[in-house]
């Protein structure tokens, strides 16, 4: 399912996508990542998401 489709508003979606979230897959990914992982990949550490 892309962002687009998700019932939040304008904002949230780019909020998400400049995130690099482009579908709810996305979401359930990071989610399913370890919490030390999150953080990394919270704090901009973009290559933690390639491991």
């Amino acid at each position: 399912m892309k962002i687009e489709a998700l019932d939040v508003s304008e904002e949230c979606r780019d909020k998400l996508r400049s995130g690099g979230v482009d579908t709810v897959d996305d979401i359930v990914d990071f989610f399913s990542m370890s919490l030390e992982t999150r953080l990394l990949a919270f704090h901009g550490e973009k290559n933690v998401l390639m491991r």
